[in-house]
């Protein structure tokens, strides 16, 4: 598709080329006329340069669902506007190394890509995305509306990234063993055992609690959502380190209590998405803590025997002085990134525009993605057809994201060793997580 585009320019520059030529070299005289000849009407030249104008966005975007949601918005937004974007697909298997390369090398054949939100930082800080605030600054606000934008990504005060379809944490549990779901980890504590069958023989599940732990990806991010909601961060804009203060100790602690009395899997470390939403639907276990909000369609269309017993609510917080819950879900997203490199910057951003916008919200909304757009999630439409959407809506109000750095891949990998330690290791909460802090504190002196 890039080769034909290339051609396409080429043959029009020979055209054009050949008419310059034309018109430079020698012209028959014209015969005397008692009247000036009229002149050359160039009304189809002109329209072929009008229909030239546009050059179609190309938007590169990994295999699977995301693409296809992706192309149903293309779709739409070519019959609103007529103007075509091309979808180039890429595999699923080294779609972040394809990315990269790219990006990386400065090529300008992608326009637009599909993006994971926690590397926003290292690529903006190379050079490759495009700032967004001045074309957002410079569109009508009642047609991009930013206020309805629950969600944005950036780097050093910049906006660089808009999300498509995000992920944030939910309290899965059995409703039928739970009828009033736990509000705090205090209460996940108390009600898990007489759910696990090693302290209660009757219980119908084998564990009463169970969460997705699998390296690289899930540890860290599952971890968060109960650190933040004791207080606990993991680096802020001044370097200051906080995964081994009071609060993520606490939470580490409380982890390392589920896996000594039998709690949770003895395997944590090893379960990821698929693996969680079994043993919910297949009654292994009576709570995922948290869990991740794409698994609760996936269930409710399921032959799983207790998919009708599976419910979500908010994910767990602790309990403040004046009664009120403080929780913290993690979250992120999917999104629209634009090659800094691109040499079709305007059309790029008025289909990102859409694409992230209510109109493009609404058709990925439908194709299954979930939009961050409040006025999709909370449209009425969708309350019998995506439950999900109003606890999805509910949780961003409050939910957070990891920092954008540089060394994203690093402080990540720090924590895996950490959790991993707690999990597998017998290591007690306060020491793995130093360690993680020192290692964090040292890339954080050492990043740009």
């Amino acid at each position: 598709m890039f080769k034909s585009k290339y051609l396409h320019l080429l043959l029009s520059l020979m055209l054009l080329a050949g008419l310059v030529l034309a018109s430079c070299g020698p012209q028959p005289t014209p015969e005397p006329t008692e009247e000036p000849a009229p002149a050359v009407e160039e009304a189809e030249p002109a329209e072929e340069e009008e229909a030239d104008e546009y050059t179609p966005v190309i938007m590169m975007t990994r295999t699977g669902a995301e693409a296809d949601a992706l192309r149903a918005v293309a779709e739409a937004y070519e019959e609103a506007t007529g103007k075509h974007v091309e979808v180039n697909e890429q595999g699923r298997a080294g779609y972040f190394d394809t990315l990269s390369t790219r990006l990386l090398a400065g090529l300008p054949d992608v326009d637009l890509v599909f993006f994971p939100s926690t590397y926003v930082g290292q690529f903006a800080e190379a050079g490759t995305l495009e700032p967004l605030d001045e074309y957002i600054n410079l569109t009508d606000p009642e047609e991009f509306d930013a206020e309805d934008l629950l969600v944005t990504y950036g780097y050093k005060g910049s906006t660089y990234a808009l999300p498509t379809d995000l992920s944030a944490h939910f309290l899965y549990y059995r409703s039928d063993l739970i009828p009033e779901p736990p509000q705090t980890w205090d209460e996940v504590m108390e009600i898990a055992p007489k759910w696990t069958q090693s302290l209660n023989p009757d219980s119908p599940t084998v564990y009463g609690a169970g969460f997705d732990a699998l390296a690289p990806e899930e540890g860290p991010k599952i971890f968060y959502t109960g650190m933040w909601s004791r207080g606990g961060w993991i680096v802020d804009e001044e370097g200051n380190v906080g995964v081994n203060s009071e609060g993520a100790v606490a939470h580490g602690d409380m982890w390392r209590q589920m896996i000594d009395e039998g709690l949770i899997s003895p395997e944590t470390s090893n379960l990821g998405f698929g693996e969680i939403m079994e043993a919910l639907g297949n009654g292994t276990i009576a709570m995922g803590t948290p869990y991740w909000n794409a698994a609760y369609g996936l269930i409710l269309t399921s032959d799983m025997p207790e998919k009708d017993n599976i419910k979500i609510t908010l994910a767990p917080g602790v309990k403040q002085e004046d009664g009120s819950i403080y929780r913290t879900p993690f979250q992120h997203g999917w999104t629209l990134v634009m090659n800094a490199a691109s040499e079709n910057k305007q059309e790029a951003w008025e289909f990102m525009a859409w694409a992230t916008g209510k109109e493009g919200g609404m058709v990925h909304a439908k194709a299954g993605g979930t939009p961050a757009r409040a006025s999709v999630l909370g449209d009425p439409q969708f309350t019998e057809t995506r439950p999900d959407f109003a606890l999805m809506l509910e949780s961003l109000k409050v939910a957070k994201a990891e920092p954008m750095v540089t060394y994203y891949d690093e402080m990540h990998e720090a924590m895996n060793v950490a959790l991993a330690r707690i999990l597998n290791e017998g290591w007690e909460a306060q020491d793995a997580l130093d360690e993680a802090a020192a290692t964090i504190e040292e890339l954080a002196a050492n990043a740009p």
